[in-house]
């Protein structure tokens, strides 16, 4: 839409531009006398024509081709392939933890602002592993790897979150231990 935008700006630009040139085009055909004498006049006045032509040309084009285009040829949003995270999932269902968790750094690794690997090896770590060292371990990794603040921030929250879930089923695991004395009879 951006782009749609300022090539429009840049059509109305050069419409400004090429309205005096074929104004004065159409003054110097229009005064011109019927004699051969205003052969040069009218000669400048088709090259008027012709310049404002050109001045149009190139924003009228893209105007028009840019939202076809677009079509066939849709850019390059991905200029190298998304990451794989089926095999890393199926993984993790299948309980093979230790193996999703360094088929999740592999894919931090490659793709380093990536912020899904990171939240995966938490979740794993968090709620698969139970193992708050090595989840807290990652997250300080993921911070010092993620540029942008706004990911830093995401990745605390899930890191929090699954904090907080380990803790609710570690209460819940102690309240069921606790040892009541015999009901009586």
């Amino acid at each position: 839409m951006r782009a749609q935008r300022s090539i429009l700006i840049r059509t109305v630009i050069h419409f400004l531009v090429a309205v005096p040139v074929f104004a004065c085009g159409w003054r110097l055909l229009a005064t011109a006398p019927e004699s051969l004498a205003a052969v040069g006049q009218l000669l400048q006045g088709m090259a008027c024509f012709l310049l404002a032509a050109i001045i149009l040309a190139v924003p009228v084009a893209t105007l028009v081709a840019q939202p076809t285009g677009t079509l066939f040829y849709p850019g390059l949003r991905n200029d190298r392939p998304q990451p794989n995270y089926s095999i890393v999932q199926a993984q993790v269902k299948r309980g093979h933890y230790e193996e999703a968790l360094s088929a999740y750094e592999k894919l931090a690794a490659e793709y380093p602002g990536e912020i899904r690997p990171h939240i995966g090896m938490l979740e794993v770590a968090l709620v698969h592993l139970k193992d708050p060292a090595r989840a807290s371990e990652i997250y300080h990794r993921a911070a010092a790897t993620l540029k942008q603040k706004a990911d830093r921030d995401i990745v605390w929250q899930r890191y929090r979150q699954f904090a907080s879930l380990l803790a609710s089923e570690q209460d819940r695991q102690r309240d069921r231990t606790i040892d009541l004395p015999p009901r009586g009879r």
